[in-house]
């Protein structure tokens, strides 16, 4: 990238980073470390073409989502235990996120891809939050 002058790189970090959860310490402390180190090679590397930036990622429907998370909510909220991955993911995603929904993998790759390609030429050192709003993690 150095000797092209030019380059771009996408960190994936949580909104832990930036909206701790107590329950999700050890992963949000190193989500707000993906996104320091973000800001920080940002800076130096900026000069030589390189635009580095992270997204902060919020609830999303992915396997991982519903096999490492979806347990917790049940054993937290016993009312539902009884209802599908994706009924407790759509009543999660409306009480939780502002637009109303869990984002899509699709969601994601849609922002890594604009922040990767050539049309992004001045957005860097920068942490975007791809959450629906929500302001902190469930």
């Amino acid at each position: 990238m150095q000797k092209r002058n030019w380059g771009r790189i996408v960190n994936i970090s949580s909104i832990g980073g930036i909206y701790p959860n107590p329950h999700l310490t050890v992963s949000h402390a190193l989500s707000a470390a993906i996104n320091n180190l973000t800001r920080s090679l940002a800076l130096s590397v900026a000069p030589e073409g390189i635009l580095v930036n992270a997204i902060g990622v919020g609830a999303v429907a992915t396997d991982n989502w519903a096999q490492n998370m979806l347990p917790n909510v049940r054993l937290r909220r016993p009312e539902l235990a009884e209802k599908t991955d994706e009924e407790v993911m759509a009543l999660l995603g409306k009480e939780k996120t502002p637009v109303g929904r869990f984002g899509l993998p699709e969601d994601i790759a849609a922002i890594t891809a604009f922040l990767l390609s050539q049309r992004n030429q001045f957005v860097t050192g920068q942490t975007i939050e791809a959450s629906g709003g929500a302001n902190r993690f469930m």
